[in-house]
């Protein structure tokens, strides 16, 4: 799976809008596929981190917070 590594991406005005990989866009296929049984890799361009979009996360939705806080390099929410 190839995500952005960008936090922030810089408008034609000038000013930066906060973007990133939203939790459940992102979460939801994921979790679908690896009950199919599929292993996922994650990468971006750049080989940094994914940027999440941290405040999408979801407070009610067990099953997407886990992938984000089992990952080996899981964000501090």
């Amino acid at each position: 799976m190839i995500c952005t590594e960008e936090r922030n991406m810089t408008m034609a005005n000038g000013k930066k809008f906060s973007t990133g990989n939203h939790p459940v866009e992102m979460g939801l296929p994921m979790l679908h596929l690896m009950n199919a049984g599929f292993e996922i890799d994650i990468v971006t361009p750049t080989g940094a981190p994914v940027a999440i979009e941290e405040l999408a996360m979801p407070a009610d939705d067990a099953d997407v917070k886990k992938l984000y806080t089992q990952s080996p390099r899981a964000p501090d929410f």
